[in-house]
């Protein structure tokens, strides 16, 4: 069974990548209570601001079963999969005009 968050109400799987807690966009969606598809759009919408690595990583199907990349609670689609850091998902719940932003925001260090 995974391990679970709670974030404003909201139980999440904690994932993680190569050691470093991430989120995925359905997971922002849901906390922000957002309509699918929102979080992805803002951060395409500033993918400018956003660096590869530090905010984010694209993890491919083909690099999901390697030894040296320890996915925990990712399950990646032939398609790939973009997730975000910490870092990284405070750049895109910053641009959300809801009301959870601010206190979600705050609970990080």
């Amino acid at each position: 069974m995974a391990e679970l968050v709670k974030i404003e109400d909201t139980e999440l799987a904690i994932r993680e990548y190569n050691g470093q807690r991430v989120v995925t966009f359905k997971d922002i969606d849901t906390v922000h209570k957002n309509k699918s598809g929102t979080a992805y759009r803002n951060f395409s919408r500033n993918r400018k601001h956003f660096i590869e690595g530090t905010h984010f990583f694209v993890l491919k199907k083909e690099n999901s079963n390697v030894t040296i990349c320890h996915n925990r609670n990712i399950v990646v689609p032939n398609k790939g999969l973009t997730v975000l850091t910490e870092r990284g998902y405070l750049l895109v719940a910053k641009s959300f005009n809801d009301a959870k932003s601010i206190p979600t925001t705050a609970n990080f260090p």
